[in-house]
This record gives structure tokens, C-alpha cells and sequence, in this order.
């Protein structure tokens, strides 16, 4: 059904959390998306960013909330893709990549999402 989102089907074990890596693409003067991994080197597609959308447990110690957007190494936990099924007469939908990961593997929680789009992570 359309109306479960991607957070509703994953519930880490204990102490994981769920991170949504942003889908990045680029589009050209006509309008043409272009899959970022068709435009730049695989070293610089590395995700290094992403939004908290489920966690394992609610611990009240936990320093992650759902919705924060956190920094993490480039190797980081385990990644899953996943692409939503959309009815025929819709397009198809980007492929969308989470990364299941100890709460102990975020590097740092950025303030808030506007934030995000001024970090250049470098490895």
C-alpha cells in the first residue's frame, strides 16, 4: 500500500538506527536527470549524510532523534536499497538507499536540515 512509508517497513534491532541517504542527481539545462554516479567519480558518491527515519529502541540516553539529519564514515553500517512501487500511470520512482548503523557510528547531528546543504564531507 502507498500509504506505508519506508520508515514503517525497517525497525533495526536494539542500539541501530535506520538513516535515508538523499538521493542525489543532477539535472541539465533541458531538463534531463542524471544519476549522480554517471556524473562524478565513485568516490565522491560515498553517502556521508542522511536522515534518521527509524531507530532500534527509544532510549531516553540516545543523542539521535528520528528526523535528524547526522554525518557518518563513508563505510559505515549496512545499506539497503529499496524502490517504491508506483501505480503504471505514474513514473517510476528513484531508487532510494538506507543505511542500517550503530547509533555509535554517527559522527555528529547537524542542527538542522538547512544546514545539511552547506557541508562538504571529505574522507
Amino acid at each position: 500500500s502507498s500509504d506505508v512509508s519506508l520508515a514503517d517497513m525497517i525497525r533495526p534491532a536494539p542500539g541501530k538506527i535506520a538513516v535515508l541517504v538523499e538521493s542525489k542527481s543532477e539535472r541539465t539545462p533541458s531538463g534531463l536527470l542524471i544519476p549522480l554516479d554517471t556524473v562524478r567519480s565513485i568516490h565522491e558518491e560515498k553517502a556521508t549524510q542522511g536522515t534518521v527515519i527509524s531507530k532500534g529502541d527509544e532510549d531516553d540516553d540516545s543523542f539521535v532523534n528520528i528526523g535528524d539529519v547526522v554525518l557518518f564514515g563513508k563505510y559505515t553500517g549496512t545499506k539497503i536499497k529499496y524502490r517504491p512501487e508506483r501505480p503504471a500511470n505514474e513514473p517510476q520512482a528513484d531508487q532510494e538507499t538506507v543505511i542500517i548503523m550503530t547509533e555509535a557510528s554517527v559522527l555528529a547531528v547537524l542542527l538542522t536540515p538547512e544546514q545539511a546543504a552547506n557541508f562538504k564531507v571529505r574522507g
